[in-house]
């Protein structure tokens, strides 16, 4: 089945119950193989309809929900994308169609529902990817005014690296996979240095001694500008970097991913909410620039890499003023971070 050998333990404990209409709640690390474990069970339906749309697909990126879209794609649904920083017109233009799948951010759905684009009255599945990014402050109430557009007695579906609150559904089956912890495959590394400036010279030598690896770069700072500064300042030292960042500008994260993925880019640089959704299965290894403030954001950093039961690495620089956070990290997740 267009590639698959064998389900994973996420995609084989959900496809009953998802078949059957029921809601779930699904929890499982990232990299598990989530995508498929809600859209393997749907398509046998989705895929024989048409007239409007029967499926909503809810990610909190543009990014998450282009992968999305294109897998359905992959497996014969015709699926439509509704993504902000996009050209609206050709969405609407998309929707004209009536495809039994849309895939996109809750704004953008919202936007052309509002505007008579987008119908909701036949939907009878909502899946909501990475549910607990989508329940964050910023994006709750363009999800509940989408669902207040749909059926009572739709399915919902909620999946995510880490467990949400059961919002939006209806007596729900759980379905829980691994610890809370990060895969076993991941190997956790200490940098210390002796203060934030060194850190471009500890990251250059580790690159420099990994045999050609790439490694996406996590930083914390609000400054939506220094994911730029860090990266054409390593390009500048020899390091090639591409760099994504929060907000506008559709075009420059799309050629920043695409240096990345063909290697143009040894190094990407990224906030954590700009990097969400984006999806590297060869990349096994990523960098905590900055520590980052919880345990949960370590768990989804350290998920970038070891996709899918790979081996990985996730590098942490330290500072001083940084090891007791990280310390903290550690403690709570059950891992040992071992100096390089």
């Amino acid at each position: 089945m267009a590639g698959i050998d064998a389900l994973t333990p996420i995609q084989r404990q959900c496809y009953a119950p998802i078949a059957a209409g029921r809601d779930v709640v699904a929890v499982s690390e990232t990299g598990s193989g989530k995508t498929l474990a809600y859209l393997l069970p749907l398509i046998g339906t989705l895929s024989k309809e048409s007239g409007y749309p029967r499926a909503l697909i809810v990610a909190p990126s543009r990014e998450l929900a282009a992968q999305v879209a294109s897998v359905a794609r992959d497996f014969g649904v015709d699926a439509a994308l509704a993504i902000g920083g996009a050209s609206a017109e050709r969405q609407i233009e998309t929707l004209r169609r009536k495809p039994p799948v849309v895939v996109g951010t809750a704004a953008r759905m919202l936007e052309l529902y509002v505007k008579g684009k987008l119908k909701t009255h036949a939907v009878r599945a909502v899946v909501l990817d990475e549910a607990d990014r989508l329940f964050a402050d910023e994006n709750i109430g363009s999800v509940a005014a989408l669902l207040k557009t749909t059926l009572k007695t739709r399915q919902t579906l909620l999946f995510s690296a880490t467990e949400p609150e059961p919002l939006f559904t209806r007596d729900p089956v759980f379905i829980r996979l691994g610890t809370g912890r990060p895969p076993a495959s991941i190997e956790h590394v200490l940098i210390p240095v002796a203060n934030a400036r060194d850190k471009f010279r500890a990251l250059r030598g580790y690159i420099a001694n990994s045999d050609g690896a790439r490694a996406v770069v996590f930083l914390s700072s609000p400054d939506r500008e220094a994911p730029k500064r860090y990266a054409e300042r390593m390009s500048f030292h020899g390091v090639p970097s591409a760099y994504v960042r929060g907000g506008p500008g559709n075009r420059e994260r799309a050629e920043a991913v695409r240096a990345f993925r063909d290697g143009r880019a040894r190094l990407l640089f990224a906030s954590d909410l700009a990097a969400r959704g984006l999806d590297f299965p060869d990349v096994t290894r990523v960098v905590n620039w900055d520590a980052p403030e919880d345990a949960e954001i370590y768990l989804h950093r350290a998920g970038r890499c070891g996709r899918m039961g790979g081996g990985g690495v996730c590098v942490s620089l330290a500072a001083p003023r940084e090891m007791a956070a990280l310390a903290a990290v550690a403690k709570k997740l059950g891992i040992a971070i071992t100096p390089a």
